[in-house]
């Protein structure tokens, strides 16, 4: 997300340590999240924040990937690194500023609340722009692919070797949905078809990503449910 800063790092930024950034995955302790992927921040090889209440690191393919928002870019952006999972309730985030300021990256509280490891005199985090970008770059080729969208990313794969895999039922395959619009991957696969006649209606069938088999084996089992499935139900069915 893009937006003016909070506060302007002006020359300050010249004057605060430069530090190091790195990133690893963990499974969250957060209840009800349990053994769920999150990303932990490395500044200077200790992490940002230590494990506290009900806030939980990112999903490492909600930060990496095509249109990294770690990545800064001209104007800024902000970027939410902690959040409470149940996003219903209206969560409680840590939200920071990324800037180029010359050859550096500044990270800015964009909140209330001061960053980790920052000071009143200065309330930044400071990185060298070529070490921070090698050290996103690296952690976004070498990260583990989570399991969700391997799945989903296979199962896309199946579809497209059989492009009729729902034909005898009398509908066709319009889109495949593997993840929200942000592009990340959400646990389950929507599924849009359409009959071929009655005015084209168009139906939502979501399949569940299953848990524990590979990628390979849960796509042709998820495949499998999608042959299985009743076509001529009401919308939104699940599987």
């Amino acid at each position: 997300m893009s937006g003016s800063p909070p506060l302007r790092a002006g020359r300050a930024v010249l004057a605060a340590a430069i530090h190091t950034i790195g990133f690893v995955v963990t499974e969250s302790v957060v209840e009800g999240c349990e053994g769920e992927p999150e990303l932990v921040v490395l500044v200077d090889g200790t992490p940002l924040f230590v494990p506290e209440g009900d806030l939980m690191g990112r999903n490492p393919d909600e930060l990496f990937g095509p249109g990294n928002p770690l990545v800064p870019v001209r104007g800024g952006r902000r970027v939410v690194l902690r959040s409470e999972p149940d996003w219903e309730q209206g969560p409680h985030i840590v939200e920071v500023f990324i800037q180029l300021v010359g050859s550096r990256v500044v990270w800015q509280s964009a909140g209330a609340d001061v960053l980790p490891r920052t000071s009143p005199a200065h309330p930044f985090l400071v990185f060298d722009r070529s070490e921070y970008v090698a050290a996103v770059d690296q952690f976004d080729r070498e990260r583990p692919v989570s399991h969700q969208r391997a799945t989903s990313e296979r199962f896309a794969a199946l579809l497209a070797q059989h492009p009729d895999v729902v034909a005898s039922f009398g509908y066709r395959i319009d889109a495949v949905v593997l993840s929200t619009p942000g592009g990340v991957p959400v646990g389950q696969v929507q599924v849009q078809v359409s009959k071929r006649h009655h005015s084209h209606r168009r139906h939502t069938i979501t399949i569940a990503v299953p848990v524990g088999p590979s990628p390979e084996l849960a796509a042709e089992k998820m495949v499998q449910r999608l042959t299985d499935f009743p076509l001529w139900a009401p919308v939104k069915r699940t599987t």
